[in-house]
Order: structure tokens, then sequence, then C-alpha cells
């Protein structure tokens, strides 16, 4: 998928990293019940942990369903068949590039409350 045409040249360059090659997914459903955005949600999670163990980025885009003219557009690419819940772009890193730094994280003990666990082993 080729990068979007803003019409006039940016000042940034592209790096040779750039991701030239991603693919986009569509996540979507027969049916567009509660149950159905749930059952997408847990879609989302296995499409989402494969696509770590494989090694490909995978990028949510949510914005294009939120509106009701682009979901309709998506739909028609499903020739009807569906409904639409998120878009989803997958890519693999260029091997050759470092990669940025990992986020950092807190300690589990300062996020996870277990009081009401512990008190009840007393």
């Amino acid at each position: 998928m080729p990068g979007r045409d803003f019409g006039r040249t940016g000042t940034l360059p592209i790096g040779p990293g750039h991701d030239r090659a991603a693919v986009y997914g569509i996540l979507w459903d027969t049916e567009d019940e509660p149950e159905s955005w749930l059952r997408a949600g847990e879609g989302l999670s296995a499409a989402w942990l494969t696509a770590t163990r494989l090694g490909v980025s995978m990028v949510p885009l949510s914005g294009v369903v939120e509106t009701d003219g682009t979901r309709q557009t998506l739909r028609q690419m499903l020739a009807g068949l569906g409904f639409p819940y998120l878009a989803m772009r997958l890519g693999i890193a260029d091997r050759a590039q470092a990669a940025p730094p990992h986020t950092p994280r807190l300690p589990t003990e300062q996020v996870v409350d277990t009081s009401a666990v512990d008190a009840g082993t007393r």
C-alpha cells in the first residue's frame, strides 16, 4: 500500500526502514449486534497475539468505521456480506534497522493491587 500523497513534498526524509509493503485487513462479521462486537474484540485479540508471535506489526485503525460514510464504503467493498468493525495495518519491520527501545513498564506490585486477596489468606 503506497503512502498517501498530501499534494506537496514534506520536510522529513523517508528513512531506509520505511515500510512500503504494508497490507491492510478488515475485521468484520455478518451481524451488527453487541454480541457480534464482542466476538470481533475476541477475534482482534487472537489476531494480534498471532501477529506478535509471527513478528508481524499490527496497527488497528478504528477511525474508518467511526464515520458512517467510510463504514458504508467498506461494507460495499465487502460486497454487502457483513459489517466492518475495524481496519488493520499489517507489516514486518526491516530487520536491518534498529528497533526502537521498548516502552518502560512499572513493576507489577505498583499496578496490581492484591490487598483484598492477601487479606483473605490471613
